[in-house]
């Protein structure tokens, strides 16, 4: 998964491409002009979705980073790092923030962590768009099977990501979707605003 054209293929494969823009178009309210932050944007193709956007791109693999400003550079920035304080004064405040497949990755610390910063980049009206890997109550035993085993070592139940998300965002709202994947991937959506 290190390398862009395989992480590509697979998300394909699976539907993670589809699921990233299903949720965008369904969740962001996106209109030309807008800041986006995009933390943990992977190799960059959810900019492709967000014309005319001021979009702004960071991930920690610089095979990703590279390939998306090859692809997309004319599109947005992208930044190899970590999306860290240093950044607030560089990037505009934020319209929509997208942190897509990132937090099922990070511990309740640090998840408040990365809330909190991306709340400190947003504008008063702006919304942050989480889709998540999530346990449910009566899952299927191929999509638990699925979940799992994913790379991820901190997926949670849908309450789990809300009740990190409450200690951050003053307004919270959340949707558990099964049909945004090819495969059965459950899905927790939040939307949430300052």
């Amino acid at each position: 998964m290190e390398h862009p054209a395989v992480y590509l293929a697979y998300q394909a494969l699976v539907g993670g491409i589809h699921a990233r823009h299903k949720t965008l178009k369904e969740y962001s309210g996106f209109r030309p002009g807008m800041v986006v932050v995009d933390i943990g944007c992977g190799p960059g193709y959810p900019v492709r979705w967000l014309p005319g956007a001021d979009y702004h791109g960071f991930d920690i693999s610089p095979a990703y980073i590279a390939y998306a400003r090859r692809r997309y550079g004319d599109r947005g920035k992208f930044y190899c790092d970590l999306f860290s304080p240093k950044y607030l004064p560089q990037v505009p405040p934020a319209d929509i923030v997208i942190l897509m497949g990132v937090v099922h990755h990070l511990d309740d610390d640090t998840t408040v962590e990365t809330f909190r910063l991306a709340r400190s980049a947003m504008k008063p009206d702006a919304v942050l768009i989480a889709m998540e890997l999530a346990y449910v109550p009566g899952q299927s035993k191929v999509a638990k099977f699925l979940l799992d085993n994913d790379r991820g070592e901190h997926v949670r139940l849908e309450k789990e990501y809300v009740r990190l998300a409450n200690r951050v965002f003053s307004r919270v709202e959340s949707e558990i979707r099964e049909d945004l994947f090819y495969i059965p991937y459950t899905q927790a959506v939040l939307r949430c605003r300052p």
